[in-house]
C-alpha cells in the first residue's frame, strides 16, 4: 500500500498524538507510476485529491495491509465537507476514488488507524512529490460548481454500470443529482 499525505500533516500528527485522524491509503500498484518523479499532480488527479493546491508537497509510505491493521471503506463521515470524495455503493470491498479527469482508471481507497512509532518510520519511503499544477483547473466558483456537477454525475454513472446487486443499484438511485 502507498499512503500519501502532506508534509505539514507530520507536524500535526505529532501535535495530535493520540487523537490523530485515520490515514487514507491506496494500493501501491495502482499509483506507483504517478509518484516516481517530483511532480505528483497526476497522482492527485487519479486519487481525487482536488483539495490540494499547486505547490503542496506530499510524502509517501509503503507498507503491507497487515501492518495497517483493520482496513475500512471510507464513508462520508470520514470526509467531512470534502466534495471531492464520492462514497462507494454497498457491496464494494473498498472505497473507489472519483478521479478528477473523465476516463482515468478508478483507484481503490481505504482508511485505517494511523501507523505509529518505529513501524511508521520504517515504512516511510522518503519519496517527496509536489503538486506542480492545479489538480482541478477552474477559474471561478461558477465553473467549480459546474465541474462538480458534471464530474460527480459521470462518476455516479460509472459506478452504477459496475453495480449489479439490488442494494448497490438502489443506493446509486438514491444518490442521484435531483436538480
Amino acid at each position: 500500500m502507498v499512503w500519501v499525505r502532506s508534509l505539514l500533516s507530520a507536524a500535526i500528527r505529532r501535535a495530535q498524538a493520540r487523537t490523530e485522524p485515520h490515514w487514507w491509503a491506496a494500493f501501491a500498484y495502482e499509483v506507483e507510476e504517478y509518484i516516481q518523479g517530483e511532480d505528483w499532480t497526476e497522482a492527485a488527479v487519479r486519487l481525487g485529491l482536488g483539495h490540494l493546491n499547486t505547490g503542496d508537497w506530499l510524502l509517501a509510505w509503503r507498507y503491507s495491509p497487515q501492518v495497517a491493521g483493520p482496513l475500512y471503506r471510507p464513508t462520508v463521515l470520514e470526509t467531512a465537507d470534502n466534495g471531492f470524495h464520492f462514497p462507494s455503493p454497498p457491496g464494494t470491498g473498498y472505497g473507489i476514488t472519483m478521479p478528477l479527469v473523465e476516463g482515468c482508471p478508478l483507484v481503490c481507497e481505504l482508511v485505517h488507524a494511523p501507523l505509529k512509532g518505529n513501524i511508521c518510520a520504517e515504512v516511510c519511503i522518503g519519496r517527496l512529490g509536489r503538486i506542480a499544477q492545479p489538480p482541478v483547473e477552474v477559474n471561478n466558483d461558477n465553473e467549480l460548481n459546474t465541474w462538480f456537477r458534471s464530474r460527480r454525475g459521470s462518476h455516479r454513472q460509472r459506478l452504477s454500470e459496475g453495480t449489479n446487486t439490488a442494494p448497490g443499484r438502489d443506493w446509486v438511485l438514491r444518490h442521484q443529482d435531483k436538480a
